[in-house]
């Protein structure tokens, strides 16, 4: 699923949410982090039932090495639809991909 996601978005078959450009506007996000960190990617979290469609977290780091924490649709649809991206809290995540236990 990753490598399907990962050609998609190489092949410029991806969209942002109104609420991802929102969210990716006021973390000052680039669009090219976003390719890029696709493009690195690993799956962090499944989300198969999802409220609005299947979806999952995934983390990749950008050119400068910037962290990103991205949530996507499958890419079974006819292109990626990015949900949200934002930087991970180091102090909620082991190396950005598991979470830490919470008191």
């Amino acid at each position: 699923m990753l490598d399907d996601l990962k050609r998609k978005v190489a092949r410029g078959e991806i969209e942002v949410s109104e609420h991802a450009t929102k969210q990716i506007t006021r973390r000052n996000i680039a669009a090219a982090e976003i390719t890029q960190a696709i493009a690195t990617s690993q799956l962090v979290e499944d989300y198969p039932e999802a409220q609005y469609g299947p979806c999952c977290l995934i983390f990749g780091r950008t050119e400068m090495n910037r962290p990103l924490h991205l949530v996507v649709t499958y890419p079974y649809r006819p292109r990626v639809r990015l949900i949200t991206a934002y930087e991970p809290d180091p102090s909620l995540w082991v190396n950005f991909i598991i979470r830490r236990p919470q008191p």
